[in-house]
Order: C-alpha cells, then sequence, then structure tokens
C-alpha cells in the first residue's frame, strides 16, 4: 500500500511585472523583462533592483515558481537569442544563476549602488542582503485534491478553485523561515482572523466563505502576501492603507497552517484525521505530514471518506486518533503480508500503540 503524489507544483505567469514569493525566504520578486525589483515582504521599503541589458522585446516571457527546487525561474526570447535564469535564497543574500544568455556577455546594473556587473553563461550573481534561518532542506509536506490542470496563475484566479490553490499555499507556506511575525488585525490580518475562526468553528460553509475572501484580498501576484487589498474589491472597508508594521508575512505562516489543519489536525492529545473536509474536497492525498513526535504520516480520501492512512513511527507510545464521527471500524496492520485485526472506534475515536521504527497501515474503514 503506496500513497504517492506525482504532481509537481511549478506555477507561473506570462504577464510583465508577475510577482512571486522567492521559497526559503521572506523576500518577494516582482520581475519584468529586463528589470528584477526585489523586495522583503515584511519591509517592503528594504528593496533592490537589477537591471538588465537586453534588447526586447521579449516572446514567450515566463515567470515561475518551481517548488521542487525552490527556486523562481524567468525564461522567454529575445531578438538576439533565449534567457533563462533562476533566483534563489542564499545564506548571503538572494543569488541569479544566468543559465542561458543572449550573446556572450550580459550586462546588469544593481540600482541604488551605482554597481554594474558583466556575468557570462552560467555565471552567478549574488545580490547581498541580510541573513535569515530558513529550513534546512526543502519541505516534503504534500497535499494532491485532484486537479491536474495548467498552472498558468491567471488562469488559476480566474477559475478560483481552492483544489489549485491550496496545494501551492500549503507547500510555499511550509518554505517560509522560521519568524515571528507582529499579532495585529490591521488591513487584511483581519480576514485572516476571521479564517482562523471560522476553521475553529468546524462549520464548513463559513469555513469556505472566510477563507475565499482571506485569499482574494490578501494576495497579490502568485501568492505574495499583502496587508492591503490592492484591487479595492470592496472586500475591506475603505482606510489608510497599511504599510510598515504588522507583517504581511503572517498569511504565508499561518495561513498554510490553516489549510493544513482542515486535513490533519495535531494536539498534545491526539490526532485528527480529515477535522473539516469541505464539501468541493471530495478526493485527495496528503503525504510526508510530520508530527510533533518525529512520526511520518500519509493519508488518502475519496468519495469523501477516508481510505488509507500510513504512519512510520519513531519512539514506542500510545497515540489517540480521531476520524469523522460516522466511522466505526478499520484494519490495522503492521505489514501489508499479514491479516490485520479489525478495530472498532467510539465516535470515530480510538487508541493505538505506536511501536518503535516500524510502519503502520490502517485501512477498510467502515461507516
Amino acid at each position: 500500500m503506496k500513497i504517492t503524489i506525482a504532481e509537481r507544483l511549478h506555477p507561473f505567469s506570462h504577464r510583465p511585472g508577475t510577482q512571486c514569493p522567492i521559497p526559503l525566504s521572506t523576500w518577494q520578486s516582482t520581475i519584468y523583462p529586463t528589470r528584477i525589483i526585489l523586495q522583503k515582504i515584511d519591509k517592503p521599503s528594504q528593496s533592490f533592483i537589477l537591471d538588465l541589458s537586453l534588447q526586447g522585446p521579449m516572446k514567450d516571457f515566463t515567470a515561475e515558481i518551481d517548488l521542487e527546487k525552490a527556486v523562481v525561474r524567468v525564461f522567454g526570447s529575445t531578438p538576439a537569442g533565449y534567457l533563462r535564469y533562476e533566483v534563489r535564497r542564499s545564506s548571503d543574500g538572494i543569488l541569479f544563476t544566468f543559465e542561458k544568455i543572449p550573446g556572450a556577455v550580459l550586462n546588469c546594473t544593481l540600482q541604488g549602488k551605482a554597481v554594474s556587473y558583466q556575468v557570462t553563461q552560467k555565471e552567478t550573481l549574488l545580490v547581498p542582503g541580510p541573513a535569515e534561518a530558513a529550513p534546512a532542506a526543502i519541505p516534503t509536506e504534500r497535499l494532491s485534491l485532484g486537479m491536474h490542470k495548467s498552472q498558468d496563475w491567471e488562469m488559476v484566479l480566474r477559475r478560483f478553485d481552492l483544489r489549485e490553490i491550496f496545494p501551492v499555499l500549503l507547500r510555499l507556506g511550509a518554505m517560509v523561515p522560521s519568524v515571528h511575525p507582529l499579532r495585529s488585525s490591521s488591513g487584511t490580518l483581519g480576514l485572516l482572523s476571521a479564517f482562523q475562526e471560522a476553521c475553529a468553528s468546524r462549520a464548513k460553509l463559513q469555513v469556505h466563505a472566510a477563507c475565499e475572501q482571506w485569499l482574494l484580498a490578501s494576495f497579490a501576484g502568485i501568492l505574495v502576501p499583502t496587508l492591503n487589498d490592492t484591487l479595492h474589491q470592496g472586500i475591506l472597508p475603505s482606510s489608510a492603507p497599511v504599510l510598515e508594521g504588522p507583517s504581511a508575512i503572517s498569511h504565508l505562516i499561518e495561513g498554510s497552517q490553516l489549510v493544513r489543519s482542515l486535513f490533519f489536525n495535531e494536539t498534545e492529545e491526539h490526532w485528527e484525521i480529515l477535522p473539516c473536509l469541505l464539501p468541493a474536497f471530495d478526493s485527495g492525498r496528503l503525504i510526508n505530514l510530520s508530527t510533533q513526535h518525529e512520526e511520518n504520516i500519509s493519508l488518502e480520501w475519496s468519495k469523501h471518506q477516508i481510505k488509507k492512512v500510513m504512519i512510520q513511527t519513531r519512539a514506542p507510545r500510545t497515540q489517540v486518533l480521531r476520524f469523522p464521527k460516522e466511522i466505526r471500524s478499520l484494519r490495522l496492520r503492521k505489514s501489508l503480508k499479514e491479516k490485520g485485526r479489525v478495530v472498532d472506534l467510539q465516535a470515530g475515536q480510538t487508541t493505538i500503540d505506536l511501536p518503535a521504527h516500524a510502519q503502520l497501515f490502517l485501512d477498510c474503514f467502515k461507516k
């Protein structure tokens, strides 16, 4: 019994001026064919502008976030040749890697510092910035809700289907460095608080409505968090714009955690499996969940019912599991070769023993 997700996440846009978060950092990039603007998400006044000396226009301009390799990738064709480069977080700032350039040399200018560079193909260019603690490795948690359409972000926003947006938001939010943003309900952070309250209530229609309002007003470009409704959609009351102070990074950090809690919620007392499965999420998979005690969990559901759960254990202990209340029994196996045993649940709840360094397989869920 395996639970895997083959889909790879790489949301992209063909629109010049696309805004993208830079994975594993608290920086965002605004990308044009010949200009890149770098800004701190939590301090927009801290910014850099890098200009590329290119002859336009650029055909097939594309900016994408590769959430497998944790880079922003930009490419397109100029009259002089093909351009492709990557933008990634470095321990010393933001690193550009020019994989292909039109011609032998590309001239770059860093505005504000009056510094010019000449880069060749395969060469890197570092824009120095303050160090920040990033995750030690690219997170492995991954969500799929059964949507496999093109990840062209303009089309994603036009469809506005949470089955497309949630997997990207969950993975991107897990890549944000550990920071402690200032608690506030200013601007769009009030919508995040409303989403949090709806999640706590477990009222599914209320959760869906609060989430939609939060997503519509709190993000620009490809999930760049913002404190203001930059599209002036009437979701927030008209007031003076919120500038620096409360950190918009909360939208990614806390928002992705709230999304995760709809499918798996962990407390000191128990694990909750699919505690608030919205009506639109009739089938899906969530893999490589990491728990407080370093267990690894993967789960799969279809037709709004849990089908499989896999648990990779660490230290021996007991664990309380909560499933939807209509679940009356399940089969527990320690190996796929054994028949296993039937475990009866009381109001969807049971306690199981977790042996050390083993795999447990839960299936055959019965109502």
